[in-house]
């Protein structure tokens, strides 16, 4: 029998599903997140996008679930997702239940991503990786000696969005004072963009109520001087966790990932401006910084490798 392994890559919003063959991604689909039935809801659109498989959800070697918030993967809980709603919720037991498959693996979204840049990204080039995703929030991982780190005390490790004190112009939605995230996602970002609304709008020639990244972009790849000193004052609670990060486990590649990650290497040169203040020279020197390559798929692929290690 053809094997056959979902992935899902569960938001607030919908979920992305992939259907996966042969290390192929041969079907992909997006399920409208229902809050309260999320997990039926999801069954009941991969049952009717499989049929032609000739297969039922049973048959899946396993299937993988990314999940936002705090997610105990040991014990198949959603520890906590506000966007789902979800609290101490027994995710993998419904799973197993609904979709009538014993093999069930869930993983923090962004752990997910992680996992799958460096497997399916970088192919596993160095031991030492430090992930970060700008989003609605800020997200990351890391990668200590080939393998995806959670800790042993609280298995939450990698929450660089939270805490820290790098940051006092936007209080973040966890409680906490100071988060890099409040200013550095890039929902802080569009929040500076918007303060200086009148500006992009008369420059661009736009009328818009509400601008996004996208709409000043060219700007910023022009280096206009209002743009750029927006970015660097947004981006800079992001560039001093980083090097807060490099000075204490000497990582041997920083990715970054998520939407602002659009504007390409022109991004890199001001992250790269903004770590030539904040780190020592020795390990500036050193610095390996990069765009983040799967895109919307990394946490897709990050479940898949991250199960199918799991299973082996």
């Amino acid at each position: 029998m053809e094997k056959y392994y979902l992935a899902v890559d569960l938001g607030g919003t919908s979920a992305k599903c992939a259907v996966i063959h042969q290390e192929q991604i041969i079907k992909r689909f997006t399920v409208p997140t229902k809050i309260g039935e999320v997990i039926e809801n999801i069954h009941q659109t991969v049952t009717k996008e499989i049929v032609d498989l000739q297969i039922t959800t049973a048959d899946f070697q396993f299937i993988g679930f990314t999940i936002c918030g705090l997610i105990d993967y040991e014990k198949g809980i959603s520890l906590w997702s506000g966007n789902l709603q979800w609290e101490n919720y027994e995710v993998v037991k419904e799973i197993k239940r609904i979709f009538q498959n014993p093999h069930v693996f869930i993983l923090n979204d962004s752990k997910a991503a992680t996992y799958g840049e460096y497997v399916g990204g970088i192919n596993q080039e160095k031991p030492n990786v430090l992930f970060y995703t700008i989003g609605t929030g800020i997200g990351g991982g890391v990668i200590l000696n080939h393998q995806l780190y959670f800790g042993n005390h609280t298995k939450l490790a990698s929450e660089p969005g939270h805490g820290g004190g790098f940051q006092n112009l936007y209080q973040c939605n966890c409680g906490l004072q100071g988060c890099v995230e409040g200013l550095s996602s890039a929902t802080g970002i569009e929040k500076q963009i918007n303060k200086n609304r009148d500006y992009f709008c008369k420059k661009l020639n736009l009328d818009k109520s509400k601008l996004t990244i996208k709409d000043i972009a060219p700007l910023f790849y022009a280096k206009d001087k209002v743009t750029m000193d927006l970015f660097k004052i947004a981006l800079a609670p992001l560039a001093n966790h980083i090097a807060v990060s490099l000075h204490l486990l000497d990582f041997d590649i920083v990715i970054i990932g998520g939407g602002p990650c659009a504007l390409g290497d022109d991004l890199l040169v001001l992250l790269k401006e903004l770590l030539k203040q904040s780190l020592l020279p020795a390990f500036y020197e050193k610095l390996d910084l990069r765009i983040a390559k799967l895109e919307n798929d990394a946490g897709i692929w990050g479940i898949y490798h991250f199960a199918k290690n799991l299973l082996k």
